[in-house]
């Protein structure tokens, strides 16, 4: 990066330069460069995820969010922490691409997921249901039917989502059970209750 033009993000990743390509995800001139750079992260791959996780703690949010976004494509297990706590973000759309970053990680972030439905924070709550259904392990099932019974009705909705998106027999009988007792209310639920009749 120099001062009679934008980064030289071809020039970096040629040469793996990971400490340019992490100040060139700070430039402002041109977004276009913040991407370029972003991708040419991914190309290098692993030799970049320690940067990156420190990216997280960025004050400028869109910072924030190409090394989210750059971690969940790289898909190594020791960003999951940091991508967990990135769930806490107080940029929303930060929020969400954490979450679409862990469904990449897939199964490494399963356990952190699940350990993290306990949160006090419904929001966070949230999110991490819609991770596990997105990532479909069955391990998370279990944890998914308590989550039926959230007493905030948008987790409980995205709970029933995320058990029909894994799909596993054995959650047919709690959206059952939860749709004789309203939990989500009569229209969310019939809809999930749906596909298990089918299956009958």
């Amino acid at each position: 990066m120099g001062r009679f033009g934008s980064p030289n993000v071809d020039k970096m990743k040629a040469k793996g330069d990971v400490d340019g390509l992490m100040k060139a995800l700070h430039y402002q001139e041109d977004y276009g460069v913040r991407e370029a750079a972003a991708d040419a992260l991914v190309k290098i791959g692993t030799p970049t995820v320690e940067p990156l996780i420190a990216a997280l703690l960025d004050s400028d949010s869109d910072v924030r969010k190409q090394a989210i976004s750059v971690l969940g494509q790289i898909g190594d297990a020791r960003a999951v922490g940091p991508l967990m706590a990135a769930l806490r973000d107080s940029d929303r759309d930060g929020r969400r691409w954490a979450v679409d970053a862990l469904v990449r990680i897939g199964v490494p972030a399963v356990e952190p997921l699940i350990a993290t439905l306990k949160d006090s924070d419904s929001d966070v709550r949230r999110w991490v249901v819609d991770a596990l259904g997105q990532i479909g392990d069955a391990r998370a099932v279990e944890t998914l039917i308590v989550a039926l019974k959230d007493n905030v009705s948008y987790v409980r909705e995205a709970a029933a989502n995320a058990l029909k998106q894994i799909g596993a027999a054995r959650t047919c009988e709690p959206l059952s059970a939860a749709h004789k007792r309203m939990v989500l209310g009569i229209n969310v639920v019939q809809s999930r209750t749906s596909a298990c009749t089918n299956q009958s």
